[in-house]
């Protein structure tokens, strides 16, 4: 369906009769919404809406005979707690390109939930920068890579509850925001080695409320040329590398942590290879 600038509107649930159909709903060149009442279920599914995508309920990609992929372009609102999966072939994808932010409807309200097998998930959009969600998973058991570019703002948190991204099978996470702000708990998981890479060259900060950041399993790189913080109140919030702490050479990768009565452990070695600047 391409409205050429038109909105589409879908109440009910939308369902393709095999595992090898396509769903593509745009606005074309032009500033149409999208608004799903119901969940989508196809083997690729193309959702364009330049002034906004409107979710409430699941987004399935199950193709199994080749790769499936589940797109979005365009601001998307949650007004459900939403299970977007793709791992019914080992390579489905689920992109939310540079223009899809993501929101929840009401503060706090609403959950997002990422899944594939050994696909790619990448957020390139800001996650609860306008409204934030309730919680964030994104592939707590596949082996795909993961970029999550922002969470929050400076100033906001983006995720009120549980902030949980990735697992010891993922391949690399690539942090490549500048924020990454929750009210709970940060995770950040991926294989052994170094597979957790910081890159944003105008510095991350990583901000909690009195509750713990964890980088579990992977070494962490910091490939940013600038400053990493990690700021977690002034209460009990721990912070945790399990890995291996590098930088990418040229001492100027920088690292400050504030973490008021919580505790900073580093169990893998700082710095060992390319020191900190």
């Amino acid at each position: 369906v391409n409205t050429s600038g038109g909105n589409i509107s879908i109440a009910g649930n939308i369902t393709s009769t095999g595992r090898d159909e396509i769903v593509s709903l745009s606005d074309g060149t032009g500033n149409g919404t999208i608004t799903l009442g119901g969940t989508v279920t196809s083997g690729d599914i193309t959702l364009i809406g330049d002034s906004g995508i409107s979710i409430a309920g699941d987004i399935t990609s199950n193709k199994d005979g080749a790769a499936g992929a589940i797109a979005f372009t365009g601001p998307v609102t949650l007004t459900g707690d939403v299970i977007v999966t793709a791992d019914d072939h080992t390579d489905s994808t689920i992109t939310f390109n540079s223009t899809s932010t993501v929101n929840a409807s009401s503060s706090g309200g609403q959950s997002l939930t990422l899944d594939t097998d050994a696909g790619a998930i990448a957020m390139q959009g800001a996650i609860g920068g306008s409204t934030a969600l309730n919680a964030l998973t994104v592939n707590n058991d596949g082996a795909g890579t993961i970029e999550i570019t922002n969470i929050g703002t400076s100033s906001a948190a983006g995720v009120t509850g549980a902030t949980a991204i990735g697992n010891t099978n993922t391949g690399t996470l690539t942090l490549d925001g500048t924020v990454y702000t929750t009210t709970a708990g940060q995770t950040y998981t991926a294989a052994s080695g170094q597979n957790i890479d910081i890159t944003n060259t105008s510095g991350t900060t990583f901000t909690t409320t009195n509750t713990a950041v964890a980088f579990n399993t992977s070494g962490v790189d910091l490939n940013n040329n600038g400053t990493t913080t990690i700021n977690t109140g002034t209460g009990a919030g721990a912070v945790t590398f399990d890995g291996a702490l590098e930088s990418n050479g040229g001492n100027n990768d920088l690292l400050v942590i504030t973490s008021g009565a919580g505790d900073v452990t580093f169990t893998g070695t700082v710095g060992a290879t390319n020191p900190l600047g």
